[in-house]
């Protein structure tokens, strides 16, 4: 079994998979967000302009892709469990409304994060941030939007693909919880980064659990979230799917861990063209980081550490895990991942 988890990682090629779903999200986001808001545009043209802008503004789709990878496991391996009061276009349809939920909240989440009263970035992806485009007012009101937008979303997708009262309040009470998390999370993002920059090694052991939590609730909780949508989505039995959650939850956990270290890491390593932003700038900020608490070194060995746990609670799946496997390398840009 490990084996052929190994084998997945070493040969699959994500590339067609991965252009193949974020082509079709971007077509189902283009589209939803014309219709969304094609009456506010009529009397409130700058703000429809502003949330198109950050929704358009290109991106990898990560937490859509984990949605689509996800639900397509698990409906290739519990083919018995899937809905059969439910067609499967229902089904797609449901996750590309999740899906493009999510990356609202998101995108919502990007938007605040730039502004000058928190992190002060004058680019995302490349581009002026939404308040150096429009102005801080209506960046706030953008994002704001978006918040709520995404609940509007999620709760269509579990109005159309949930026959089970609990499961519709699973899927609310999951959204909620993830972004209320990664509210949290930017809290100590803000408390962490406003403090003395921490050198004897007592207080690095303290830093390293403070700049865990930190990333778990910032970043790893819509990831997770990611894994819980496709498998609440595409799974017909309450049953089945709450002794399924508690194995991906944990998958998403490290997931989610890895890839803000991979982002840490990244943002030391990389060059402005790649990231979108200016290099260095957690440094600058004096943001708290991996590599700043416990070193470049060590900080790729956690990520490896992580995306070797995270895959292999995927053995149970075998080959139908592929799809989410050739993700997850996408994500973590895993060039340290070493066959088991």
């Amino acid at each position: 079994m490990k084996h052929s988890i190994s084998h997945a990682i070493s040969h699959a090629t994500p590339h067609a998979y991965i252009m193949e779903k974020q082509a079709h999200f971007e077509r189902v986001l283009r589209n939803k967000l014309d219709s969304l808001l094609e009456g506010p545009a009529d009397y409130a043209s700058e703000l429809v302009a502003a949330i198109k802008y950050s929704c358009l503004n290109g991106g990898k789709r990560i937490r859509p892709l984990l949605v689509y990878a996800t639900a397509d496991m698990l409906m290739q391996q519990e083919a018995s469990h899937t809905r059969q009061k439910t067609t499967r276009k229902t089904i797609v349809e449901a996750l590309d409304a999740a899906a493009i939920g999510l990356e609202m909240l998101h995108t919502y989440s990007l938007i605040h994060d730039d502004l000058p009263a928190m992190d002060d970035d004058a680019l995302r992806r490349g581009k002026p941030s939404c308040h150096v485009a429009f102005g801080e007012a209506i960046a706030i009101l953008a994002g704001d939007a978006l918040q709520a937008l995404s609940f509007t979303l999620i709760n269509q997708a579990a109005l159309a693909c949930t026959e089970h009262p609990k499961h519709l309040c699973s899927i609310m009470q999951s959204f909620s919880q993830a972004a209320i998390a990664m509210i949290y999370g930017q809290s100590i993002d803000i408390s962490l980064s406003s403090r003395t920059r921490l050198k004897n090694s007592a207080s690095a052991t303290i830093a390293e659990a403070q700049i865990r939590q930190m990333h778990q609730l910032k970043t790893g909780a819509l990831i997770g979230l990611s894994i819980q949508l496709g498998t609440l989505l595409c799974l017909q039995s309450y049953h089945d799917t709450m002794q399924l959650l508690p194995t991906l939850i944990r998958f998403g956990d490290l997931i989610g861990l890895a890839f803000q270290i991979q982002d840490d890491i990244l943002d030391v390593t990389g060059a402005m063209h790649h990231l979108g932003k200016q290099a260095g700038g957690d440094d600058l900020r004096g943001k708290c980081t991996y590599p700043k608490v416990i070193g470049m070194d060590a900080s790729r060995q956690r990520a490896a550490e992580l995306i070797t746990e995270a895959l292999h609670l995927l053995q149970p799946w075998q080959s139908h895990a592929t799809p989410l496997i050739q993700v997850v390398r996408y994500i973590t840009r895993h060039p340290y991942v070493k066959d088991q």
